[in-house]
Parts: C-alpha cells; structure tokens; sequence
C-alpha cells in the first residue's frame, strides 16, 4: 500500500479527484492493477497489460500530435479520419498497414510514449531514469513488447529476456504510480517521492534499476532502428 489516509491532506478533494479520475480512466486503473491483485497471471501478460495502460494513458493526458500545423482537434480528427477513408483504395497491403499504423496512433512510437510520461513528473521519474537514460530504458519496453504482440519467430535481439521481465515490470510500474499520485490524486512531488520511496517494492524498483540500466547499456539501443521501436 502505497498511502493511506493519514497521508492525505485535504481528503474531500482527493476523493473527488480520485472519483473523476476513475470515470475517466477506469479501463487504464484496470489494467495496472490487473497485475497487482493477480498474482498468478503470466509475466508476459503482467508486461502486455502494464504498457498497455502506460500507452492508453498517455493517449488520454498527453494529447500530443506529430503534426506540424496545430490544428484544432475537431478539424484534426475530421482530417484523419478521412485520409484512413482514402487508404481503403490503395492495393499496396504493405503500404496500407504502414499508413493506417501512423495516423491510427497520431504518428507516435510506443518509445515516444514512454519518453513523454517520464517527463510528466521529472522531480519523480528522475531519481529512477534521468534524461540521458531515458531513451534506453523506453526503448528496450518497446521492442519487447513488439515481440510479444506480433510474435516473430526471430525475435528483436534488443529485447528483454523472460528472466528480465519482472525488473521492467516494476520500473514501468514506479512511472505510473508515480503518474496517477502527482496528476491524478494531486500529490506534490515531495509527497511522492517520499510515499514511493518508504515503500518497499518500490525501494526494491530503485534498488534494482542500476542494474537493469547497464544491461540495457549494453545492447546499444541507439542504434536500434526507429521503425522497429
């Protein structure tokens, strides 16, 4: 447990936050907390669900665009949803799936994803992954889940192994607690840096990442072809 209502400074509007956060965003809760409350469930599923709340939630708070012109929403949606209409004509299958991935997904990588919610809560985040690192722990999530969702018999050698699974569970896990206390409950930095880090699991997520930092090194993700993150 993270906090409990001794922690809370002004409960009735913590409550209130909480309760809008939940109508917004209760399929994203339920799949964080998939992985706390069922012990049993497989690593690779713990993993698919953990990112898929991560990329879910970036899409609902982060609401940022590839696109260069700043359109407003209304027009933005209208724009894309007729150019998807538009690739329905095109015979090239490849190319059909390469441009319906990119306007699908407002043009953003997973990786992308992943590097915008660390800079949410930098104050937080950065006592686990500073700016220089960030790329490489973003980067080894993507490909790893690439291999999990699309199933290549040979998989992408910057991928994590099994046995690697739990220490990237837990550090994408640290982001998020850390994401839904500080933008959704209202907590300052300074009171989650200290409820994060008196907890025990995540005082174990610290622990371990310097050691989950230079394994990552060590694959060179910098040169990791974009297209594959």
């Amino acid at each position: 447990m993270l906090f409990s209502i001794s922690d809370i400074d002004n409960l009735h509007s913590t409550l209130e936050r909480w309760f809008d956060s939940w109508e917004e965003l209760a399929s994203i809760f339920n799949l964080f907390f998939s992985i706390r409350y069922k012990p049993d469930m497989y690593l690779q599923n713990k993993f698919i669900n953990l990112v898929q709340a991560a990329e879910s939630y970036h899409r609902r708070k982060y609401n940022r665009r590839t696109d260069k012109q700043n359109l407003p929403d209304d027009e933005y949606e209208k724009k894309r949803l007729a150019v998807l209409d538009c690739l329905d004509n095109l015979t090239n299958e490849e190319y059909k799936k390469w441009a319906k991935d990119k306007f699908q997904n407002d043009g953003l990588t997973l990786k992308q994803r992943l590097i915008d919610l660390t800079k949410l809560i930098p104050d937080i985040t950065n006592q686990l992954i500073n700016d220089e690192d960030q790329e490489l722990f973003c980067a080894e999530i993507a490909a790893t889940r690439n291999d999990f969702v699309h199933d290549k018999k040979t998989k992408n050698k910057k991928s994590a192994k099994s046995e690697e699974l739990p220490d990237l569970i837990e550090s994408l896990s640290f982001i998020l607690q850390a994401c839904f206390l500080a933008k959704e409950l209202g907590f300052t930095s300074e009171q989650c840096n200290q409820l994060l880090n008196r907890n025990p699991r995540c005082q174990y997520t610290l622990e371990r990442y310097q050691y989950t930092l230079e394994r990552v090194r060590k694959k060179k993700y910098f040169d990791c072809p974009k297209e594959n993150l």
